[in-house]
């Protein structure tokens, strides 16, 4: 991901300078890796950073008799906007209810969370909020049997929403409920006989 920060901070004083300041040195480092830059501007942008990551940023102005002191920051890179689409880990329908699972997205994120609307095809559509990255199952409850349903899903952090995942599932009738109930019963039976 092509992620940049910018440092914002004051100026090198001129009184302080020791003559024109003619280049500026930045060091910045992540993980014990430094990386050096000279610029000629009092300006410069970091591209290619990791996402939703902490770098250590160190600034000298300097000139021909050398650099000067050095100003230290330290700057946070924004995290990746979801870009996978999550997949379906599973789908159970019940009579009244409907339990659905999905894979978190990839990437480096602090916050994230999923929107979820499951949407009746009769009638209109609740709205469910799953404020964690690894909340990633949710159990509709009270809905009606036999009755086809649209659930969608989309994450969401600081950064925008990614793309979403559409499930279409339909609710057991009542009938079908008590004909699993009887084979379920009837299982241990068969079983023994055979």
């Amino acid at each position: 991901a092509v992620v940049s920060t910018q440092s914002t901070g004051n100026p090198i004083e001129t009184s302080k300078c020791n003559g024109k300041i003619n280049h500026y040195k930045l060091r910045y480092t992540h993980d014990f890796r430094e990386t050096s830059v000279y610029e000629y501007t009092n300006f410069h942008t970091l591209i290619n950073l990791q996402s939703y990551t902490t770098y250590t940023l160190a600034v000298q102005g300097c000139n021909t008799m050398g650099c000067g002191p050095e100003t230290t920051e330290t700057a946070t890179t924004f995290e990746d906007r979801p870009s996978h689409l999550p997949r379906t880990r599973y789908v159970i329908a019940g009579v009244n209810n409907i339990r659905y699972g999905w894979n978190a997205p990839y990437g480096q994120f602090q916050h994230m969370w999923y929107r979820v609307i499951c949407t009746e095809d009769k009638s209109g559509a609740r709205v469910f909020w799953k404020p964690n990255i690894s909340d990633i199952d949710i159990v509709i409850a009270n809905v009606p049997s036999d009755t086809m349903f649209t659930i969608k899903v989309t994450p969401f952090n600081t950064q925008g929403s990614g793309p979403h995942l559409i499930q279409r599932t339909r609710t057991l009738s009542s009938a079908a409920r008590h004909r699993l109930l009887s084979v379920f019963l009837l299982l241990p039976f068969l079983l023994t006989f055979s």
